[in-house]
């Protein structure tokens, strides 16, 4: 892992929380010395997410490596990842195993479930109060 990569890393560690992030991929381009940073959920770097703690992120990583770039990706960004690193994925949730947790039993809102997704990239859409009730 380069000293970069080791950089970007860390502050995506540490923003896990801040910013709710699922997972995050990085390439880099020898062409333009750009490093390339997708995260997921895109609204992070799409969205009112995109903010002062992300610009000083930039900010720091270009000031540290002066003669390189670095670049978030979104969901309207025009570059793709072509065999993209990944250095962060937020643990796979075993739902049976969550579910056998509890203590009491849950009841299917079927009415809701539509509303929902569980897909790995799009489970910051899921909330267990709307659909289960306890």
């Amino acid at each position: 892992m380069t000293k970069q990569q080791d950089y970007i890393e860390k502050w995506i560690l540490n923003n896990v929380s801040n910013f709710g992030i699922i997972s995050a991929q990085y390439e880099f381009q020898n062409s333009t010395e750009t490093h390339f940073v997708k995260i997921t959920p895109p609204y992070i770097v799409d969205g009112e997410m995109y903010n002062e703690e992300l610009s000083e992120m930039i900010i720091g990583f270009e000031d540290t490596f002066s003669d390189e770039m670095i670049c978030f990706l979104g969901n309207t960004s025009l570059t793709e990842l072509e065999n993209p690193i990944k250095l962060y994925a937020q643990q796979e949730i075993d739902f049976l195993t969550f579910f056998n947790s509890f203590d009491k039993p849950f009841v299917f809102s079927p009415e809701n479930l539509t509303k929902y997704t569980l897909s790995a990239d799009n489970l910051y859409n899921y909330c267990l109060d709307d659909v289960f009730s306890f």
